[in-house]
């Protein structure tokens, strides 16, 4: 696990970074849109039925569950001799503020 270790959290950060995007190319283009239209709340329905495709919630709910795995991997971890900060320091010895 230990070599797999910084592909899954590159892969997280990955998915982290594409639903962040989506997220707020939604709120600065579609909801900007929808403002506009009457029609707001039958376009906002076709919108919920379109994005329920297995690329989105495949990205949605795995990079979550990917990030919740790789948590509880790190307090598991977290005891172990010889874990280190993201600095290269020995966690004892990290500044704590």
């Amino acid at each position: 696990m230990g070599s797999l270790l910084p592909v899954l959290t590159f892969i997280a950060a990955l998915g982290s970074g594409l639903m962040a995007g989506f997220f707020f190319a939604f709120s600065a283009t579609v909801m900007w849109a929808l403002e506009r239209q009457p029609a707001a709340v039958a376009a906002m329905q076709a919108i919920n039925v379109v994005v329920l495709n297995p690329l989105f919630l495949g990205t949605f709910f795995g990079t979550a569950i990917l990030s919740l795995v790789l948590d509880i991997v790190a307090l598991v971890r977290f005891s172990e001799p010889g874990v280190r900060s993201g600095r290269g320091q020995p966690v004892s010895s990290a500044p704590s503020w």
